[in-house]
């Protein structure tokens, strides 16, 4: 995870695959909602594919994991 948020930092957009893959097969909040954070202010294709994840997998979350992750991608006020 932490290699991770690097990569997604430095904009290294290989990574994104292997992001995604972790996004969908953690669940816990304190691992995905910054991985959500970083993705999502890399803007353009960094920041569809958090919307696109999270869209796809918000359900497998934790209600309050849900809910603040959808506040820091701005799907909700």
């Amino acid at each position: 995870m932490r290699w991770q948020m690097l990569c997604v930092a430095s904009g290294w957009e290989d990574i994104y695959p292997k992001v995604v893959e972790f996004l969908e097969a953690q669940g816990r909040m304190k691992f995905v909602r910054p991985l959500y954070r970083n993705l999502y202010r890399t803007g353009g294709a960094g920041k569809e594919l958090a919307l696109a994840t999270f869209a796809k997998n918000k359900t497998k979350y934790h209600n309050i994991a849900a809910k603040m992750i959808a506040r820091d991608l701005e799907l909700a006020s």
